[in-house]
């Protein structure tokens, strides 16, 4: 909870007002209060993936991991990293929030350890794309979101041509 808590962050991105934020940030605080969990509730990645790890750390003391480093570890993803010539990587929504410890931005950490390019298909790209390579966003190529979606096979296609034809 609180301006780095998940209401904040992640609320508006799924969709809730501004009212819905800070209900929800409410109702997060006063839960971590009642259960005693507050130490549990600021510790960091506490809100990911809904929550999920402050719930499981709260109630069975599970210890706090990287999501992108679990994944990374068990597919060898460094080792594929040095190896490939170019990372392709696709992101729901490019945004601030992406370099904030989203996969993506392990993504990037990963490709600037072995000096490869980063290139991002991604459904919206709002702000700044620095440290990658090139970006398409899907609701470029289809005019709008609702269209994107609905021919998404189509704009993926075009948009996996467009940044592997970049050079």
């Amino acid at each position: 909870h609180g301006p780095e808590g998940s209401a904040v962050v992640y609320g508006p991105q799924k969709g809730a007002s501004a009212d819905d934020v800070r209900e929800l940030d409410r109702m997060l605080r006063a839960l971590a209060q009642r259960m005693g969990w507050e130490a549990y509730a600021n510790e960091p990645g506490a809100g990911a993936a809904g929550g999920i790890g402050f719930g499981l750390r709260a109630a069975f003391g599970a210890t706090m991991t990287r999501g992108f480093d679990l994944v990374a570890g068990a597919t060898q993803l460094s080792e594929r990293g040095r190896q490939a010539d170019l990372i392709l990587t696709g992101e729901g929504k490019l945004d601030a929030q992406t370099v904030r410890g989203k996969t993506l931005a392990g993504v990037l950490e990963l490709a600037r350890q072995h000096g490869r390019p980063v290139r991002v298909v991604a459904g919206v790209v709002e702000g700044s794309t620095q440290g990658f390579d090139r970006t398409v966003a899907l609701v470029d190529l289809a005019g709008s979101i609702n269209a994107s979606m609905r021919e998404a096979d189509r704009w993926l296609e075009r948009a996996g041509s467009i940044l592997v034809a970049y050079t």
